[in-house]
């Protein structure tokens, strides 16, 4: 897991890590009154990556609850629209809770990606 710290804009998310091999993008926010705050920057860059087979979440969290919030990064125009609750495919309490969703979804995702690609002809 890498944390990038990217002060020129662009978008582009707070944590890069791979899961068993599967690579993926993590932006984490706290809300504030029930809302995400996130640049146009951030939604292409989400959009983008996942309409070209990638795989984001955002990792909202709420510190009135103390809950954690986990949104795919396709989500990310509806994100910056409305509240964030009704998107989220989980709500965890705990960061192990949101580690087991993540390798889920990322286990689907891949799974789902490979698929539809046919193997090269070798």
């Amino acid at each position: 897991m890498t944390r990038i710290e990217n002060k020129h804009g662009g978008g582009i998310p707070d944590v890069f890590l791979t899961l068993e091999g599967m690579p993926l993008w993590v932006e984490l926010k706290i809300t504030k009154a029930d809302r995400v705050v996130l640049s146009p920057h951030q939604v292409a860059w989400h959009t983008a990556y996942n309409a070209h087979g990638g795989l984001s979440f955002f990792l909202v969290s709420d510190p009135r609850s103390k809950n954690l919030g986990l949104i795919n990064g396709l989500r990310a125009v509806e994100l910056h629209r409305g509240t964030w609750a009704p998107l989220a495919c989980g709500i965890y309490a705990t960061m192990a809770e949101v580690w087991v969703a993540i390798m889920q979804q990322s286990v689907d995702h891949y799974k789902s990606l490979a698929a539809l690609r046919p193997r090269a002809l070798t």
